[in-house]
């Protein structure tokens, strides 16, 4: 049971856009890159912009200047219960809401998947110079569906 609620969570955080969760909850971004999302504190109501670290991948997260990720938890869903002060399932709904996804539908979440790494295939095609964006049509995709 609880390594099923474990893995819900893990697909529930992979499906959050950061910038998107972090904007919502009201903060104001000052550096977002591939990796990370630099920002003022708002558990603290720090004024230090880029004392807030997220980082996209995991969806945790750390507070350098008052140490807040340790008494709220390193993870998205105790960022949630802290700023909105909700119980963790009020977080679980509120994530769920925000990513379009219910965790315990396994369908809607491989729907989600195949669109991430579909997005990261052509990504990776185009950085990779192997095919001009031009050329990556919905017909040529479905030639590397397998």
């Amino acid at each position: 049971m609880i390594q099923d609620q474990y893995y819900k969570t893990t697909r529930l955080k992979e499906a959050l856009d950061a910038d998107q969760l972090l904007r919502d909850l009201g903060f104001d971004i000052y550096r977002t890159t591939s990796r990370e999302i630099r920002c003022a504190c708002k558990v603290h109501g720090g004024d230090n912009r880029s004392a807030f670290k997220m980082n996209k991948e995991t969806k945790n997260w750390v507070c350098f200047s008052h140490g807040c990720h340790e008494e709220a938890g390193y993870d998205v869903i105790g960022l949630v219960r802290k700023i909105k002060n909700f119980s963790f399932g009020e977080a679980i709904k509120y994530l769920e809401n925000l990513a379009g996804i219910n965790i315990n539908d396994e369908s809607a979440y491989l729907q989600f998947k195949r669109e991430k790494d579909r997005k990261r295939f052509i990504e990776q095609m185009i950085d990779n110079k192997q095919v001009p964006s031009a050329l990556l049509t919905e017909e040529y995709l479905r030639t590397f569906r397998k």
